[in-house]
């Protein structure tokens, strides 16, 4: 198995960041390195819990393979119920996924290999979110590179995609 990049970083920036005109409507932002991506799902806690004890995401009778399987490579899309930081090694969202209106689920078969191959850690980040609410909740003005320097959000970086994957992604339509 591969080893998750690390969730915080030891030299963030500290100036909040204004947005950017030049950003895409739609772009991947992820935490990665050249073997794993960490992308988040949200459960309850009757499924993700036991699949933070067990490392496996089926580890509960809750947990359905065929239910459609909700990935999203940003941490700003974790602000829900039970959220879970997964280390996926080996993810093509080409190989064999059928993308049509949900270009960030899987389910079917490449949500069984997901689950049973694909999944390198699965960490709770439940506290963090929450703690990042409470700051965003009292700190209306504090920046990205804050929030990243108290460990309250991953450095995340743009992840290139060729032109084929953008195509099967929608990334280029409005």
């Amino acid at each position: 198995m591969t080893a998750k990049p690390s969730m915080r970083t030891s030299n963030p920036s500290t100036s909040p960041q204004a947005p950017n005109p030049s950003i895409p409507y739609r772009q991947i932002r992820a935490a990665y390195d050249s073997d794993t991506i960490v992308l988040y799902q949200a459960y309850s806690s009757t499924i993700a819990l036991p699949a933070v004890a067990a490392q496996k995401l089926n580890a509960s009778p809750s947990y359905k393979p065929t239910r459609m399987t909700w990935l999203k490579p940003s941490w700003a899309w974790m602000i829900e119920t039970r959220a879970r930081a997964v280390g996926s090694g080996t993810f093509d969202p080409a190989g064999g996924a059928t993308v049509s209106e949900h270009p960030d689920g899987v389910s079917g078969e490449v949500g069984v290999k997901w689950v049973e191959e694909w999944i390198d850690g699965i960490e709770d980040v439940t506290d963090m979110a929450r703690r990042l609410k409470k700051v965003l909740d009292e700190e209306a003005e504090v920046g990205e590179g804050e929030l990243i320097r108290r460990g309250l959000m991953p450095r995340e970086k743009v992840y290139e995609l060729d032109e084929r994957l953008r195509t099967i992604l929608r990334m280029d339509d409005w």
